[in-house]
C-alpha cells in the first residue's frame, strides 16, 4: 500500500445515482482509497470537521456544483480559507458547460472542472483520471499527534 492509498476521497452529490457511477469508476481504476459520501453541504461540512477540525478528513474532494438548489462555490470559498483545506485538491463536477459556471468554481478555488458527460463510461473515465492525476501529485500530510 503506498502512501497515496491511504488518502480519504469524499464524494459530495445529491444524487445517490452519481455517487455510485463515481464509487464504481474509482474501483475500475483500481483507486483503492478510503471513500467518504455526502449528499449535501452540511454534510460535507460535517465529513470535514470544518466546524472544529483537528486534521484533515479528505484528502481529495469530488464535488458537484449544485447541490440541492445550492451552489457549492461556497464550501470551496470555505475551504481554500481553512487551515487543513486551503491545498486539497478540488474536483468540481457539473453537467454545465457555461463559461461563468467554470470560471467561478476556478475563482473560489477547484483544481479541476469536470462536465458530466451523459456516457457513463466517459464520465467514469474522466473520473478515474482526474483522481489518479491529483492522487499521483499530492502527499498526504501525516496526521497530527494528540
Amino acid at each position: 500500500m503506498s502512501n497515496t492509498d491511504t488518502m480519504n476521497i469524499l464524494i459530495v452529490d445529491d444524487d445517490k445515482a452519481h455517487r455510485s457511477l463515481i464509487r464504481r469508476a474509482l474501483q475500475r481504476a483500481d483507486i483503492q482509497n478510503p471513500l467518504l459520501e455526502a449528499s449535501n453541504i452540511e454534510e460535507a461540512r460535517c465529513n470535514l470537521l470544518l466546524n472544529n477540525p483537528t486534521s484533515p478528513t479528505a484528502e481529495i474532494l469530488l464535488l458537484d456544483l449544485n447541490l440541492q438548489g445550492v451552489r457549492s462555490t461556497a464550501l470551496i470559498a470555505e475551504l481554500r480559507s481553512s487551515t487543513f483545506y486551503a491545498h486539497t485538491p478540488i474536483i468540481v463536477i457539473s453537467t454545465s458547460q457555461l463559461e461563468r459556471d467554470i470560471r467561478e468554481c476556478y475563482d473560489c478555488g477547484a483544481n479541476t472542472y469536470l462536465v458530466k458527460s451523459e456516457n457513463p463510461n466517459t464520465f467514469s473515465l474522466h473520473v478515474s483520471q482526474a483522481v489518479t492525476f491529483w492522487l499521483h501529485q499530492s502527499l498526504a500530510l501525516p496526521k497530527k499527534s494528540a
